[in-house]
């Protein structure tokens, strides 16, 4: 397998030999749904590769902390569309707050649905992270 980085807007066909590692951002553009209208372009280029991948039944993959970013990614996103800014600004407890209200419940179960989605259609590996520290 090869570790090429690739940016899948300038990826014209996908093969069943593949085998690709979806970061964050890729996963957001699918599952997300609100986007401005700049981004929308993305989501269109995301989205039309991501029925490729699976058309051809690429092997696609998923880690734990891509997860976990799309978790905390998705939660703010939300809350930063239901609670403008002139709301967070005198408590900075608001997203505690927002998580446990109904919106937040909501926003929650959305969340779930689409880590299920995720996870129907890659598969879960552990990239054996190696990370160097230099002090």
């Amino acid at each position: 397998m090869s570790n090429l980085v690739e940016d899948i807007r300038k990826k014209s066909d996908f093969d069943e030999k593949d085998c690709l590692f979806l970061d964050t951002n890729v996963w957001l553009y699918i599952y997300y749904g609100i986007y401005s209208e700049r981004d929308r372009y993305f989501k269109k280029w995301y989205t039309d590769a991501f029925e490729k991948m699976l058309l051809c039944n690429c092997k696609i993959f998923v880690d734990f902390f891509v997860l976990s970013e799309f978790v905390n990614r998705f939660a703010r996103l939300e809350y930063d569309r239901k609670m403008p800014p002139i709301k967070r600004e005198p408590n900075r407890n608001n997203y505690k707050i927002f998580r446990k209200s109904s919106d937040g419940q909501n926003t929650a179960r959305e969340i779930v649905i689409n880590i299920n989605k995720i996870l129907k259609t890659s598969k879960l590996c552990d990239l054996n992270y190696n990370f160097i520290f230099h002090a």
